[in-house]
């Protein structure tokens, strides 16, 4: 059996082991495997995030609020272990502008902006694909060119796996959830 995760680096669970240490304190050590930032406050003192963009997935701010820290967290959701693969999903968003500026507004009325022009291929996207698929080398998990024959032949190795089953296939040729 081989097995694929879906590597989701824009996406933070929130009671996920390493989340709750970085969530833990400004000296934790797994503090940046998060993006971190502190509120920007209005004229009336009041905290808001650091910048207006909007979440792709179910709109509202791409920050969240995490009172115990009182700091803002970005929450855009091992090869070792025997894992033949990732699903690199939203890869054109790994990369932002350091600077995490607000975007214009377009949407009047809203507080949360879209921001696709800002958290889309970013300035170090390509250093960064460039860096996963020399780690994924490393491991002979790099996609090859297939044939549309191989292709079929998995697609229906994985349904006669489940056939009788009440399991549902989760073989895709292109798919996003």
């Amino acid at each position: 059996m081989k097995i694929t995760l879906d590597l989701a680096i824009n996406h933070t669970f929130d009671q996920h082991a390493w989340f709750q240490s970085s969530k833990s304190g400004r000296q934790s050590e797994k503090r940046d495997w998060n993006i971190w930032k502190p509120a920007v406050y209005d004229h009336r003192g009041r905290g808001h995030p650091p910048n207006n963009w909007r979440a792709i997935f179910g709109g509202g701010s791409v920050w969240e609020w995490d009172e115990q820290s009182q700091e803002y967290y970005l929450h855009l959701f091992s090869l070792e272990k025997g894992v033949d693969g990732f699903i690199i999903d939203t890869v054109n968003m790994y990369s932002k502008p350091s600077s995490y500026p607000s975007v214009a507004p377009t949407d009047s009325g809203a507080v949360a902006q879209p921001a696709h022009t800002l958290c889309c291929n970013g300035p170090k996207i390509h250093e960064y694909r460039r860096e996963i698929g020399s780690m994924l080398k490393k491991y002979d998990t790099v996609p090859r060119n297939f044939a549309l024959p191989q292709f079929k032949n998995a697609v229906r190795s994985t349904r006669d796996l489940i056939k009788g089953t009440d399991v549902w296939t989760t073989t895709f040729l292109e798919n996003h959830d």
